[in-house]
C-alpha cells in the first residue's frame, strides 16, 4: 500500500535467493540507477511516514518472493513459474514471474511506482515504460523494440534490431538473457490495461511477454483490476502482486491538507471528517475529484451540505464522473462538452488543441471557459489532448 504522495514502503526491493551474487556483476549499468535501498534508505527520508515505514518489511518479503508468496496462494491460482489456467497455454519455465502491481483504476498504481524508482533503484539496469505517455507507447511491439534497443545500447550487444513485428517479439527473450549474464535488469511497465489492442487482442493477451524472467530480472507490471490483461495474467498463473488497497483515513487528510494548501484554503473540521471518514475517498482519484469539484463550486456556507450530498450520489469514481459532467453539460451546454470530450476520448493519440477546435466550430470565448473547467479532466502528451485515466 502506498502512502499519500504514492510511495511504495521503503523496505520494497527486488530481490533474488542469489542477490550478493547478482549485484557484483556489473552494477554500474542504468537507464536509472543509485539511491538508497531497504529500510535504511528508508529513515533516511524524512518524507517517509512512520506508518510506511512499519510496512517495510513485510512488504520486502512480497516482493523478494521469499514470504508467502506459493503456488496458488493468491487469487487467480496456478503456478508462479509459468504454466498455465483456463484457456491460453503458456509453457512452465524455470525462472521468476513477473511481480504484478494490481489495483483498481485511480487507486494510485503510476504514482506509487514512479515514486519508488525515484527513492529505491537498485543497482543495475532499470528501463521503464509508462503505456500513454506517449503516442507510440500504447503498441505493445513499438514497446517490445524500445526495450531491444535500450538493452543493445546497455550491453553492447551484437547483431541488428529487427523492424518485422514476429522476429522483434522473437528476439526479447533472448536478448533479455544474455543482458541479464552481464548485470541485474530491473523492467517496468506501467499500465498494461492501457495498450492498443487490434481485433486479435494481441496486446491484453499478453502472449508478447516472456511467461517468466531469468533470476538476475525484475519484470515489474502494473495493470487495472478486472481488465482484460489482468484477467491475462491470472491465467498464465502469474500470482506475484502487490494490491494496492484503500488509502488509510490519516493518508486521506494528508491529501486533504496538501491539496488545499496549494490554494491556501481550509475546510471545517466536520467537512474534513466527512471526507475522510466516506469509503470511497479510500480511491485517489476520488478524492482528487471530490476535492477539486468541492473547490470549484462550493463556498463556505454551503460546503458542508454539497460535500454530504455528493458522497451519498457518488459512491464510486465513475458516478463522481457523471456528477462534474452533469455539471458541465448546465454550465456549457450539453452540446460542446459532449462533442469535445468524444472527439478527444475516440481519437487514437489525443487532439492538439487547434484541430478540436476546428472540428468543433466554436469561438474562442466560448472555447476558453470550458477548457479551464475541464483542465484537471485533460493532460496534455507531445501536444495532444487526452483524458486523464
Amino acid at each position: 500500500m502506498p502512502d499519500a504522495d504514492g510511495r511504495l514502503p521503503p523496505g520494497v526491493a527486488f530481490e533474488d535467493d542469489d542477490e550478493e551474487e547478482a549485484d557484483g556483476r556489473g552494477g554500474g549499468v542504468g537507464a536509472a540507477r543509485g539511491g538508497a535501498r531497504g529500510e535504511e534508505g528508508g529513515k533516511n527520508n524524512p518524507q517517509i511516514s512512520p506508518a510506511t515505514r512499519a510496512r517495510a518489511a513485510s512488504s520486502r518479503e512480497l516482493i523478494s518472493g521469499k514470504g508467502g508468496i506459493r503456488n496458488g496462494d493468491s487469487k487467480g491460482g496456478g503456478s508462479v513459474d509459468g504454466g498455465s489456467v483456463g484457456g491460453d497455454q503458456r509453457p512452465a519455465s524455470a525462472g521468476r514471474s513477473p511481480l504484478l502491481v494490481i489495483g483498481p483504476a485511480g487507486s494510485g498504481k503510476s504514482a506509487a511506482l514512479a515514486q519508488w524508482l525515484l527513492h529505491h533503484q537498485r543497482p543495475g539496469f532499470v528501463l521503464v515504460h509508462f503505456v500513454g505517455s506517449t503516442a507510440s507507447s500504447t503498441d505493445h511491439v513499438l514497446l517490445v523494440r524500445r526495450l531491444l534497443i535500450e538493452l543493445q545500447r546497455a550491453f553492447k550487444l551484437e547483431g541488428d534490431v529487427p523492424t518485422e513485428p514476429q522476429l522483434t517479439l522473437e528476439l526479447f527473450p533472448l536478448w533479455l538473457e544474455r543482458a541479464c549474464m552481464k548485470s541485474p535488469v530491473v523492467i517496468l511497465i506501467d499500465g498494461l490495461d492501457h495498450l492498443s489492442d487490434a481485433s486479435d487482442n494481441a496486446a491484453s493477451r499478453l502472449h508478447w511477454l516472456p511467461p517468466s524472467v531469468p533470476r538476475n530480472c525484475s519484470l515489474v507490471l502494473s495493470v487495472t483490476t478486472g481488465t482484460t490483461a489482468h484477467r491475462s495474467c491470472e491465467r498464465y498463473g502469474w500470482t506475484r502482486s502487490v494490491a494496492l488497497e484503500k488509502m488509510p483515513q490519516n493518508d486521506r487528510q494528508r491529501v486533504i491538507d496538501d491539496v488545499l494548501g496549494l490554494v491556501h484554503k481550509q475546510f471545517e473540521l466536520p467537512v474534513q471528517k466527512l471526507i475522510v471518514e466516506a469509503p470511497q475517498t479510500g480511491n485517489v482519484h476520488y478524492l482528487r475529484m471530490l476535492l477539486d469539484e468541492l473547490l470549484t463550486t462550493a463556498v463556505f456556507e454551503t460546503v458542508h451540505d454539497l460535500t454530504a450530498h455528493m458522497l451519498a450520489i457518488a459512491r464510486s469514481p465513475q458516478q463522481l464522473c457523471e456528477v462534474v459532467l452533469e455539471r458541465f453539460e448546465a454550465n456549457f451546454g450539453q452540446g460542446l462538452v459532449r462533442r469535445a470530450l468524444s472527439s478527444i476520448k475516440c481519437s487514437r493519440f489525443g487532439m492538439a488543441e487547434e484541430e478540436l477546435l476546428a472540428l468543433l466550430d466554436v469561438p474562442p470565448d466560448a472555447w476558453s471557459p470550458f477548457f479551464l473547467a475541464t483542465r484537471s479532466a485533460l493532460c496534455s502528451i507531445d501536444g495532444k489532448l487526452t483524458l486523464i485515466n
